[in-house]
């Protein structure tokens, strides 16, 4: 994504879009509101023009949201 302010919204999206499609809806909210925060953060620290952010989901209940690309 673009490290821009609008980025947020579309993390948020991606998150609660993955995290319902994977049968997580009582972890939607949060989860978005965890990427929205982590892309915040990176549109204001960043020095790349762009952000990944990758949701994994290693275990049966355990979802893990980050970016790539620190720094």
């Amino acid at each position: 994504m673009p490290r821009e302010p609008e980025s947020a919204a579309r993390a948020r999206r991606l998150v609660h879009v993955a995290l319902t499609a994977w049968n997580l809806p009582d972890s939607a909210d949060d989860g978005a509101l965890i990427a929205s925060e982590l892309v915040t953060n990176a549109v204001r620290h960043a020095r790349r023009d762009s952000i990944q952010v990758v949701v994994e989901r290693p275990g049966r209940l355990r979802v893990r949201i980050g970016r790539k690309g620190h720094g």
